[in-house]
């Protein structure tokens, strides 16, 4: 948690702290009740998130197993309330329901089982949302039919009241949740070094590995999270039991920890029963010779079962669910140019792997003119990725392909909004039959680095579908839901800049726009598409020639020509068809 239990048991209630004494309900409540119990705890859930004028930007906790009156701390009697007996799928089961009560859903909720003295305490904390959060759908609690639409908020420090924001709170509570989004934006996007490392968790792996094995459950006080930074001592242990004296235990080792301290740690503590068997998932290192990292954890926690995370989710968790990928392999490349402050005519792949290659950035976009080569650009990526990885899964979407599908399944009440959109359409438009991904899947996938996503053309979706379009919180959902956990995640987008432009008013992201080709790199061009006939280049250079764009140097103000790739490509076509060849007819210039 962000703040200690101790801190906060000491304060007032707020608009964005609230203290319970007990829980909604037990297992002796009857099941016609629990929809309104369940109404009650989201009331409160998207209360909290809204909060009140002039909290925006705090985190915000609801903590059960305290009473504020008496001071005193009651335990929470989780082996009398079923739903709570294990935390991470009682989780999953309350995102879902805040999804579809919610707009935007709030989903970036934590749950925390704290011991205190003895006693039991829940709570949640929500990081301060960046929208407002307003009800999708009706939601009835025991006392109340609260309507679709309404903006719930806690008013006052001494009040404990919530109600529905008058449309005055609303305005002002909308421009101070905007004013903070571009400011978190630009904090996940420059993030601090130690709280970066320090939010890691493999909690979404091994949920999923839950899913995928139902007859496993997370065993009580599991699982057990240490953040000694001090002395080095970070990891995660989870111990899964199956109902027939199965066992299976995990132990996270984050990248930053001393290895042997930490397992002395562990072995104190007596949490793994058995070392030889337990799965070891660690980060993958950033060096050339990645097995020997493995062999060194083996040898310390006498295991053989050591993975890298994204190893491991890939050969247990998804690996059905990751197309095949044949590489591009572009008869033709030549290394497109961007500009950067005062650095000119820099190669754009290499900030592409740079940025492949960098943590904790998600998101890349490639603007530049239509027929520029920000398609191909990413293809070459690609390439690259794939062959510094064999294993690495990739997810190229040509928007051209399925704006159809978008358009016929979404609306402006249901906009598109999450790559999940994305992926789904693409599966769809193709029929592509098989294992597929589910919303929490391909999160994990993406986020674990195990599925690099290349959204190509993301211009075509912003003009075809308009306001069905939500790009703000599509970027939004790529930096809260999609690199959560272990944030390796790589989404690269290309776009034409006059698209582009408009959307980077508003969110600032890392992009670079490319540039149309210099005489050498036209000529270059086609040397290779030519294949080295003098004779074709200087005939293709001569047509290109007449269809450059005059520009003035950026770095010493002199007029240059410059060349856009598709046309070159059209160029070289022509110049290689016997046709052309034989009439040999002068291109008439055109105007661009």
């Amino acid at each position: 948690m962000k703040e200690d239990i101790s801190v906060l048991l000491k304060r007032e209630e707020s608009p964005t702290l609230e203290f319970k004494r007990q829980w909604y309900w037990d297992d002796s409540t009857p099941s016609e009740e629990m929809a309104d119990k369940w109404g009650e705890l989201i009331k409160d859930l998207v209360s909290l998130a809204n909060g009140y004028l002039n909290k925006v930007g705090e985190h915000r906790y609801l903590i059960f197993g305290f009473s504020e009156e008496e001071e005193n701390l009651y335990s929470i009697a989780i082996d009398k309330i079923k739903q709570l007996k294990n935390l991470s799928a009682f989780k999953k089961m309350l995102l879902q329901k805040l999804e579809n009560f919610t707009r935007p859903a709030l989903v970036d909720v934590y749950v925390h089982q704290i011991s205190i003295e003895s006693n039991t305490l829940l709570v949640f904390e929500i990081p301060s949302p960046v929208n407002l959060i307003e009800l999708k759908r009706q939601l009835k609690t025991k006392t109340r039919h609260l309507d679709e639409g309404a903006v719930l908020i806690r008013k006052g420090q001494k009040t404990d009241e919530v109600r529905t924001a008058t449309p005055y709170e609303i305005e002002n509570l909308k421009s101070e949740f905007s004013k903070y989004k571009d400011s978190t934006l630009f904090k996940k996007l420059n993030p601090d070094d130690e709280l970066s490392t320090s939010e890691k968790s493999i909690e979404k792996t091994i949920q999923l590995f839950i899913d995928k094995n139902s007859s496993f459950s997370l065993a009580e006080k599991f699982p057990v999270k240490e953040r000694n930074w001090k002395e080095n001592i970070i990891y995660e242990v989870y111990r899964l039991e199956d109902g027939f004296s199965g066992l299976r235990e995990f132990i996270y080792i984050h990248d930053s920890s001393n290895q042997g301290r930490t397992k002395g740690e562990i072995k104190k503590k007596n949490l793994i029963s058995n070392f030889s068997v337990a799965i070891v998932l660690i980060d993958r290192p950033k060096i050339k010779d990645v097995e020997r990292r493995k062999m060194n954890i083996k040898r310390l926690f006498n295991s053989d079962y050591v993975y890298f995370i994204d190893e491991f989710g890939y050969e247990h968790l998804y690996k059905d669910c990751i197309l095949p990928f044949e590489k591009f392999n572009l008869p033709v490349y030549v290394n497109g140019l961007y500009d950067e402050d005062d650095a000119f005519d820099l190669p754009a792949i290499d900030r592409l792997k740079d940025w492949f290659n960098s943590e904790n950035e998600p998101l890349f976009v490639v603007s530049g003119h239509g027929g520029i080569g920000k398609t191909t650009l990413a293809k070459q990526f690609l390439d690259s990725v794939k062959e510094e990885n064999q294993e690495a899964g990739i997810l190229f979407i040509d928007s051209k392909e399925i704006i159809s599908e978008l358009s016929r399944n979404f609306s402006i009440d249901n906009k598109v909004s999450d790559v999940f959109d994305f992926y789904k359409a693409l599966m769809d438009a193709d029929e592509i039959e098989g294992a597929r991904f589910d919303k929490e899947s391909l999160q994990l996938s993406i986020d674990n680095g195990s599925l690099i996503v290349v959204l190509d053309g993301i211009d075509e979706v912003i003009a075809k579908l308009g306001d069905k379009f939500d790009v703000e919180q599509f970027i939004t959902s790529i930096f809260e839901e999609y690199s959560s956990g272990l944030h390796k995640t790589k989404v690269l987008i290309t776009c034409r800049d006059h698209f582009w432009n408009e959307v980077g008013k508003k969110i600032l992201l890392p992009k670079i726009t490319l540039k149309a080709f210099n005489e050498n790199l036209a000529n270059d061009f086609f040397e290779q598409k030519l294949k080295g006939d003098v004779k074709k280049v200087q005939k293709a250079m001569a047509m290109a020639d007449d269809l450059a764009i005059e520009v003035s140097s950026p770095s010493n103000g002199i007029g240059n020509k410059t060349y856009i790739p598709f046309l070159l490509d059209m160029i070289g076509y022509l110049i290689n068809s016997k046709d052309v060849a034989k009439k040999n007819k002068p291109l008439s210039r055109v105007s661009i």
